[in-house]
């Protein structure tokens, strides 16, 4: 069976979107109303109970949920109390999510799947591939740390190479890249961010770089999502992963 990119990518999503969870229901969770001032120019400090009494700097690792989250999570948990197998609003939350998901990132909804974690998506997409002995995957020291347990046992499990991109000056550009891929690279993995210093991979022209080679393309963007623009579609990635 021969598929397109787009095609392969959807079915991918459709997948993994079965076997995720959903968002809590927000039935009964008030709208947030944003207060801008001086000290707090995008009116949420008073979300985040973690900063009351101290200055939070480690997100990049662990992010503080918002009082909305916790709300959302408590109505979740108090409707499956009164009707435990009712699925029929938990499905349409996720819907709705997948939909204003979608929309943030310019996908389609059916591109969009709901998974445990980040690492759950690109442990999919590896394994989707079918990757085997004479393939190479091409990744950076600048990549979250479960990547690299993943290939190394892709590695020992398949026979793939794994080649790692070395940052210089706390970056890896896309020519840096350009000198480990070849015809038989089968995936690109990036942090679109990365959680160790905050560089900012440039994901269209590794997207170019990697199509250019018949290899895709994935980014665990969950330190971009929400704090920078993305377009999927005009960007060119295949796969990417991300939370909120």
């Amino acid at each position: 069976v021969t598929l397109s990119r787009r095609e392969f990518i959807s079915g991918v999503s459709a997948a993994a979107a079965l076997s995720g969870v959903s968002p809590a229901s927000l039935s009964g969770v008030p709208p947030v109303v944003c207060i801008a001032s001086k000290d707090d120019p995008l009116g949420v400090r008073s979300d985040f109970p973690v900063v009351e009494q101290s200055v939070y700097l480690d997100s990049a690792y662990i992010t503080p949920s918002p009082l909305q989250a916790v709300e959302a999570a408590q109505a979740f948990a108090e409707a499956k109390a009164r009707d435990p197998v009712s699925l029929g609003g938990m499905l349409q939350e996720t819907n709705l999510m997948r939909q204003r998901f979608a929309t943030l990132v310019g996908a389609s909804e059916m591109e969009i799947g709901v998974l445990f974690a980040t690492s759950d998506g690109e442990n999919i997409v590896s394994r989707a591939l079918d990757l085997k002995q004479g393939d190479n995957v091409v990744i950076d020291d600048l990549h979250y740390d479960t990547t690299y347990l993943l290939y190394q046992q892709l590695a020992e499990q398949r026979g793939l190479e794994v080649r790692i991109v070395n940052s210089e000056a706390g970056g890896a550009p896309v020519d840096a890249f350009a000198e480990h891929v070849d015809r038989q690279t089968r995936l690109i993995s990036v942090a679109w961010v990365s959680h160790q210093n905050g560089f900012r991979h440039d994901l269209a022209g590794l997207a170019d770089l990697a199509h250019s080679n018949g290899a895709y393309l994935y980014a665990d963007a969950i330190q971009g999502i929400g704090a920078l623009d993305i377009d999927v579609r005009s960007t060119g990635i295949d796969f990417f992963t991300a939370g909120t």
